[in-house]
């Protein structure tokens, strides 16, 4: 294993020299570049491309466009703190990381971000695809100038991206009912919890709750599902109002689902307001969500690894432009059951 460094010396010539003829970039005479081919071939040379980075000095920038941190319980803090553990791995082989951040909740936001990513002109992006749509048009502008990138959280298919790190969210939600099945006594009315407006351009959570209303279809279930939206999840006078109402015209709700790491904001109105008999299923082991769930009111929740989400695909960029390796498509993580009883013996994915 030798660095282009090893061979400029042998050729008699710099390491950039070498560099334009293995990355056939041209600006090199054919005498020179067959002389420099020669003996590659001769010595059997091997590329380090961590060595031969060093070597010329090669520095590379990775941006990440991800949702900004509302609070510190919210779900993003553990991919932010995977790519913070993965740059700081990789600090010394010339990789920045540059974070770029967004509302989740307003789309204006993401697509100034996006912006602001293309005009940092980075090596490749790792983005959270939180709007469909949107994003089906923006990472054109990456395609166009051959920028890698690839997606964490939210699968979106058809797109160019190199890989997909995260869950699947259709066999999440799909678990999600089969685990809310079991809970269920009378077998009469669930409630799934929406807390954005036009939700079907939020591609994952719409894959979770499309997962969840399959399931009680394949069983030919008789449960009725009713969908209502909290418009403000974060007001806790809007959760009030709209939950109050809602139970009180749909009394036969047994089961809350929410296909969102905000759990604990029902969890909360229901624990304040002294509302028995309740199920609630969700996503994520936030801080909050574990409170509630080691207190009985959330029953069962989904996690899916965020903080490998994002520390895996820094290191797979990372791997991709500086050592050439080409990722598999999707790296799925693994969906796990979370509930009081084992809690504690698990991964919390927030470290």
């Amino acid at each position: 294993m030798k660095s282009i460094k090893d061979i400029a010396n042998k050729a008699n010539v710099s390491p950039g020299t070498v560099d334009r003829v293995i990355h056939n970039r041209g600006g090199v005479s054919e005498k020179t570049k067959q002389r420099i081919l020669k003996i590659i071939k001769d010595y059997d040379f091997k590329i380090n491309p961590i060595a031969s980075s060093l070597a010329l000095k090669k520095r590379y920038k990775i941006a990440t466009l991800i949702p900004k941190l509302v609070d510190s319980n919210g779900f993003w803090e553990a991919p932010k703190n995977g790519i913070e553990k993965a740059a700081e791995d990789i600090k010394n082989y010339g990789v920045t990381i540059q974070n770029h951040g967004f509302d989740q909740f307003d789309v204006n936001t993401f697509i100034t971000a996006f912006n602001d990513v293309i005009k940092s002109t980075p090596d490749a992006v790792l983005i959270a695809p939180v709007f469909k749509k949107q994003t089906q048009k923006l990472v054109l502008q990456l395609e166009k100038i051959n920028i890698p990138y690839i997606f964490i959280n939210i699968e979106i298919e058809g797109l160019k991206n190199l890989s997909f790190i995260g869950q699947s969210s259709f066999k999440g939600g799909y678990l999600a009912a089969k685990m809310t099945d079991l809970l269920l006594k009378k077998k009469l009315a669930v409630s799934i919890i929406k807390i954005r407006k036009n939700s079907i351009n939020y591609h994952g959570i719409e894959q979770r709750i499309l997962g969840f209303k399959s399931y009680f279809k394949d069983v030919g279930s008789p449960i009725h599902i009713k969908a209502i939206t909290i418009d403000s999840i974060n007001d806790p006078n809007s959760v009030d109002r709209t939950l109050t109402k809602h139970l009180a015209d749909n009394p036969s709700t047994e089961a809350f689902f929410i296909p969102s790491s905000k759990t604990s904001k029902i969890a909360k109105h229901l624990s304040e307001s002294n509302i028995k008999g309740i199920h609630l299923i969700g996503f994520d082991t936030t801080s909050e969500n574990i409170l509630y769930l080691k207190k009985d009111v959330i029953n069962i929740l989904i996690s899916q690894k965020p903080f490998q989400q994002g520390y895996q695909g820094i290191k797979i960029l990372f791997e991709y432009i500086v050592l050439k390796k080409t990722p598999k498509p999707f790296h799925y993580s693994p969906i796990e059951i979370v509930v009081k009883e084992n809690i504690d013996f698990l991964n919390t994915d927030l470290s």
